[in-house]
């Protein structure tokens, strides 16, 4: 019956979070459907480009490999601003550190080209919101529903280091006119839409933001890709971004019904990431994750044991449905396994139990930690599901009641593979 009721949870909880999505009205500026076909970039007519939502829909039946929009590479907006520009040489000393963080200078880009009357990309420009989904931006009463969360903490930090960027870097390098609210807007516009594009696999990508393609909201089970089409036979990477050399194509990575919402990877991002780019999004089709991270060991012994068990990083992606082997591995450990017993060694990097006592206390303390965390954050499943359906609720008090809805979720699908690990193991 516990198994039936957490399974049967977990799709209550997906199909709310579907209905309680409030549709937005579409809005296609003009002066954008203009300027991309004045600039050579193609649509589908299976789809539809909301500009103002920033989503794309597809409006019929698409199948796998069918191109959805096509985008010139010179129209890819990266950072225009030089190695040798004063600004960048500011950057360096302000951050003491050689290497500026490459979503800075694009933020500053874009600050600055929009100031441009005569900028390529002033349709493109024209056609932004004027909000963002972005966690990033959104005020202390909204985010006063997660206070016993550990993202909101974790917000208040971001947004704490871009005060100070700001104030420290930013400010002293742009126009006059220009606002932190301005610095912020295109912050969380690179943060949540930049792709990378790898030149070659020697050199570090380029973040880019793709105008029309970047549309696309982000999702971990995408069902699109990006991919460049070449149009010269002799392709040199440093003509990348040059007119007439290269495409960048969206293309439906497998079929999609009509009415569904199209969307890419912009990388790995688990749920808090893609809450602080772009928000909770109800209506797709997701594999929600969360990162469990536990503090760095200060013993050395245990440090050399985790080396030998290969375990370099301490941040452990969950979902509903499974447990990564290296948390298993760590718990085994910390809970008195000995990797220097060969045959500790092997059962370690088996998966096997290395006693029942061991499995008895590392199963235990995951247990404890996931109902330790439920009861820190707050209201039940239940609560949030029935919060949800409150007419007096905002957009962005929805997307952060889903947020911590979907989290809670997690640890739901969790908690049943622990437990039936302990049935399985030591029942």
């Amino acid at each position: 019956v516990k198994k039936m009721f957490n399974k049967g949870l977990l799709l209550y909880i997906s199909l709310t979070l579907l209905l309680i999505q409030t549709s937005k009205s579409v809005i296609v500026p003009k002066v954008m459907s203009e300027w991309m076909a004045a600039n050579g970039i193609r649509a589908n007519e299976k789809i539809m480009i909301d500009h103002q939502a920033m989503k794309i829909i597809a409006l019929s039946d698409i199948e796998a490999n069918e191109e959805l929009i096509s985008l010139p590479s010179n129209l890819a907006f990266r950072n225009t601003i030089k190695q040798d520009d004063p600004s960048i040489e500011y950057l360096k000393k302000e951050s003491q550190s050689e290497k500026v963080e490459a979503k800075i200078p694009l933020v500053l880009s874009l600050l600055q080209e929009q100031k441009s009357k005569v900028s390529k990309w002033n349709g493109w420009f024209a056609s932004l919101p004027s909000e963002l989904d972005s966690a990033l931006l959104y005020s202390e009463e909204d985010l006063s529903l997660l206070k016993n969360h550990d993202a909101f903490a974790r917000l208040e930090t971001h947004r704490k280091a871009l005060n100070s960027t700001w104030d420290t870097m930013i400010k002293n390098i742009v126009t006059p006119t220009t606002q932190i609210s301005d610095f912020l807007y295109h912050y969380s516009l690179v943060f949540g839409r930049r792709t990378i594009i790898q030149e070659t696999e020697e050199v570090e990508g380029v973040p880019v933001l793709l105008p029309a393609i970047s549309s696309a909201r982000h999702c971990s089970l995408p069902n699109a890709l990006i991919k460049p089409r070449m149009l010269v036979e002799e392709f040199v990477k440093e003509k990348l971004f040059e007119p007439n050399t290269v495409e960048f194509v969206l293309l439906a990575s497998e079929k999609i019904p009509s009415k569904t919402e199209i969307c890419i990877q912009y990388g790995f991002q688990d749920n808090y990431e893609s809450f602080v780019s772009q928000g909770v999004i109800q209506n797709i089709e997701d594999l929600d994750s969360l990162t469990f991270i536990v503090e760095s060991p200060t013993d050395e012994s245990f440090k050399k044991s985790l080396e030998k068990l290969k375990i370099d990083k301490l941040q452990f992606k969950l979902t509903p449905f499974s447990i990564p082997f290296s948390l298993i591995k760590y718990l085994r450990l910390k809970n008195g396994a000995n990797v220097d017993e060969e045959t500790v060694f092997e059962l370690l990097n088996s998966g096997k139990p290395v006693s029942l006592e061991n499995d008895r206390l590392s199963l235990g303390e995951l247990l404890a930690t996931i109902r330790r965390v439920q009861n820190i954050w707050g209201p039940s499943v239940e609560d949030d599901l029935k919060l949800l359906q409150q007419q007096n609720m905002t957009e962005r008090q929805k997307s952060v009641v889903s947020y911590r809805l979907r989290e809670k979720g997690v640890l739901v699908g969790v908690e049943k593979i622990v437990r039936q690990l302990w049935d399985a193991w030591l029942g």
